[in-house]
């Protein structure tokens, strides 16, 4: 038996912290489905960590910015997910096949905006902890995910200003 890879450990730590979120209303996608085709094929009613994210509707849809922040926290974990199975795919295929919810990801990560507004208030520290291992992984893999060393130091950044020790989130 081999050991798992770190994306199979990142993994399955990632579903497990998002499996505490909650399924987002529907009427929280519905006011923005006009602008994301496929959101509601690919979100609507399902648990974040039930998402497809191997579907056509995942693949095309850039939503984390148009969310509710509670909502778009939830569906963070998906896009995490998507990001480590297209590490892996780009592992065996030499080159990354997950164009659009990667760059959407990487986008949501590299926003002062968005760490404020979602991450920060909205992700609980378990899923914090897990989303700065995710962070780390992502700085240290940078050259191969095409990833600047200034886009790299701003997700540092963000992720040191928003994401609080346990104790200090507990308390809020």
């Amino acid at each position: 038996m081999t050991d798992p890879s770190e994306e199979e450990i990142l993994h399955a730590r990632i579903r497990d912290a998002w499996s505490d979120f909650p399924t987002p209303h529907p009427d929280h996608l519905q006011q923005i489905a006009w602008a994301h085709p496929g959101l509601l094929e690919a979100f609507a009613g399902v648990a974040p960590i039930d998402v497809k994210t191997t579907s056509n509707a995942f693949q095309g849809c850039t939503p984390l910015l148009d969310l509710r922040p509670e909502a778009a926290a939830a569906y963070l974990g998906p896009f995490l997910l998507s990001f480590l199975q297209g590490a892996q795919d780009q592992r065996t295929l030499g080159i990354f096949v997950d164009l659009i919810p990667r760059a959407h990801l990487l986008t949501c990560l590299g926003l002062e905006s968005f760490w404020r507004c979602t991450i920060g208030p909205h992700v609980a520290p378990r899923a914090a902890s897990t989303l700065a291992a995710f962070i780390d992984y992502l700085c240290r893999g940078r050259r191969d995910f095409a990833i600047t060393e200034a886009n790299a130091e701003t997700m540092r950044t963000l992720m040191a200003i928003h994401l609080r020790p346990d104790e200090a989130r507990a308390r809020r």
